[in-house]
């Protein structure tokens, strides 16, 4: 059996809380102390890894990109790294083994797939770790805290002030106020999220192709070269590259099973991926938001993955390359506001994702291609205004 050391695992060290079980009273306190402790965070495996200091050390003393045979290490190396430890840390994505099982195959899948699709290690980093995998509401911020803004205040103190003024600022110079006087401006103005939808009405088939389409939709393509193709869509994308997916699951649209579907932009149509009813949909549609019931009403959910080799191609383990995936999916949702509003339908977006649920039902690795953000559309409930009043208008100056 041999092993090798990811090339996808950070360490650092921190302080635990931790108590003596031989302290622990009658009223069931004990007496807790404070030690520091090592922790290796494995990417491949989405693990935060507790360590022995002299097993950090140990693992620190193998070279990288080498795999190493157990019959060749001394035996001071076996005392603290013994066959079973080797074989845990290997089960937690520290360390690479070579045994043709579960879970080491897969482990050894995902690091490959990101060496050869040049994920930046920091990048890697970020976005396996910072994902929500089976994630429910008791395990984020609970929504009485998040849309009470006194307990926030409480807890935190008051947030910075909305508008920022530079106190170091040289002089001020007022700028005349322009008018809407194009469709493009006012539909800007028209832009927010709802979060009430009317879930008795179906969406029209027109309506969601003018949606797929002018926000996924793709209006140029250019031959750079036999393999090297660009894209021209109504949003920007790093290198004009595109490596958005959109996947939508559909709730109620006219002519059309509830169920997932992927928009083939090339064919600008729909690929079925399964079939479910309308119920189920509206569940899954929470489910992948972390329980958000907003979505429970949607007439159509949309979850944008993304093709990450499509950018790293280019941008090859550049440690912003992400960032601009990143931002790839944020223009996109900034234009399905606009194309919603210009449509007439409410529309909301959130980067609260499930991922594993998103993985499983989409039939995706979550390495080569993973889920972003959802964004979902449907037509305004008569009494949202009610609900989720609009914003008091706002002129600049208003409060000097």
């Amino acid at each position: 059996m041999r092993y090798q050391r990811s090339n996808f695992c950070f360490f650092y060290f921190d302080n635990a809380r931790v108590f003596d079980p031989r302290t622990v009273r009658a009223d069931g306190t004990a007496t807790w102390e404070i030690r520091r402790g090592a922790f290796a965070v494995a990417v491949i495996a989405q693990k935060v890894v507790p360590l022995e200091l002299d097993v950090l050390t140990s693992l620190h003393a193998l070279a990288r990109n080498t795999w190493y045979e157990t019959a060749t290490f001394d035996e001071d190396t076996l005392e603290i790294l013994s066959p079973s430890l080797l074989e845990q840390l290997a089960r937690d994505g520290v360390l690479l083994c070579d045994l043709e099982a579960a879970p080491f195959e897969e482990l050894r899948r995902r690091h490959r797939t990101l060496e050869e699709e040049q994920w930046h290690p920091y990048s890697a980093l970020y976005y396996f770790m910072t994902q929500w995998r089976r994630a429910l509401p008791k395990d984020t911020p609970h929504d009485r805290e998040v849309d009470e803004p006194r307990l926030l205040v409480e807890r935190h103190g008051p947030p910075p002030a909305a508008l920022h003024r530079r106190p170091d600022r040289l002089a001020f110079h007022p700028l005349s106020l322009p008018e809407a006087a194009s469709p493009l401006l006012e539909g800007l103005l028209q832009r927010r999220s709802s979060r009430i939808f009317d879930a008795s009405v179906t969406l029209s088939r027109r309506r969601l192709e003018s949606l797929l389409y002018y926000v996924w939709g793709c209006q140029g393509r250019l031959q750079l070269s036999a393999d090297v193709e660009l894209l021209q869509k109504t949003s920007a994308s790093g290198g004009a590259l595109h490596p958005i997916e959109v996947y939508p699951l559909v709730c109620n649209v006219e002519g059309l099973e509830p169920g997932f579907y992927h928009y083939d932009v090339g064919r600008h149509g729909l690929e079925q991926l399964n079939v479910m009813t309308t119920a189920e949909a509206r569940r899954l549609a929470v489910e992948l938001t972390v329980g958000q019931p907003y979505f429970h009403d949607a007439q159509v959910v949309f979850v944008m993955t993304a093709r990450f080799f499509r950018n790293f191609w280019k941008y090859h383990r550049i440690d912003k390359a992400l960032s601009v995936v990143l931002m790839d999916a944020a223009f996109l949702g900034q234009t399905f506001y606009l194309v919603a509003a210009e449509l007439g339908l409410g529309a909301l977006f959130t980067a609260a994702v499930n991922a594993l649920t998103v993985e499983q039902y989409l039939a995706i690795d979550g390495v080569q291609e993973g889920p972003l953000a959802v964004c979902a559309c449907g037509a305004r409930h008569p009494e949202a205004d009610a609900v989720e009043p609009p914003f008091p208008s706002f002129r600049p100056g208003d409060d000097a």
